[in-house]
């Protein structure tokens, strides 16, 4: 199709900026098909900045199929883009391109103060193959903000990686009065399934119920 018309990409372009939703949608989708077109790249980069939650998860998605190890520049330009949200996905996007040549990069983003985007570098080092995780995911389950503990929870219940010291750690957030915490501890805890953990739910139960009965 792009061989017939070198311009069928600008003309597709016209509708991403367009004032109508579906067809914005439909325009990113379409851009999938045109992925060794060299202006792809740029224009998806400006999508995952899109205010439509849509269009930022259509482009992410497709950036994760165009962008590779070499697009340094435009990877790094995208990891500390001023959007936390950019920053997120880019990363999710990162994770699901499944290249350990990417670890380098996310090394450098694994203390990140926004919880999700730590979360997701977390999972998407692990994902990628890089296990050393144990350390920072403790670090986010010791620190007092709730988010942090949720979302080192959450990446607990992904990925399935365990330790003592976490599991004791999610067995103190089972404790905890913040719902988002004690829901995302206990889907850790099921997670790992462990005896350790298993003995947790057990034995914490009847303290959870009687302590949250109270509230």
């Amino acid at each position: 199709m792009e061989s017939l018309d070198p311009k069928v990409v600008d003309e597709i372009g016209k509708d991403l900026w367009c004032d109508d939703d579906t067809r914005r949608l439909r325009a990113v989708q379409i851009l999938g098909l045109f992925k060794k077109n060299p202006t792809i790249r740029d224009i998806l980069a400006k999508l995952v900045k899109d205010k439509d939650e849509k269009i930022r998860a259509t482009a992410v998605n497709l950036l994760g199929k165009v962008i590779g190890p070499n697009d340094h520049d435009l990877i790094m330009s995208l990891l500390s883009d001023k959007d936390k949200r950019v920053r997120a996905n880019t990363v999710e996007a990162l994770e699901n391109l499944g290249n350990k040549r990417f670890i380098p990069i996310l090394l450098r983003f694994r203390k990140d103060p926004v919880n999700r985007i730590r979360a997701n570098v977390l999972k998407a080092l692990f994902t990628l193959g890089y296990s050393d995780v144990v350390d920072d995911l403790t670090a986010m389950l010791e620190l007092a903000d709730h988010f942090m503990k949720a979302s080192a929870l959450w990446v607990v219940s992904h990925i399935k990686v365990s330790a003592p010291k976490i599991e004791d750690l999610i067995g103190l957030c089972y404790l905890s009065d913040n719902e988002m915490v004690f829901s995302n501890a206990k889907k850790a805890l099921q997670t790992i399934n462990s005896p350790r953990t298993r003995g947790f739910m057990r034995y914490l139960e009847s303290e959870t119920i009687e302590k949250r009965a109270t509230i």
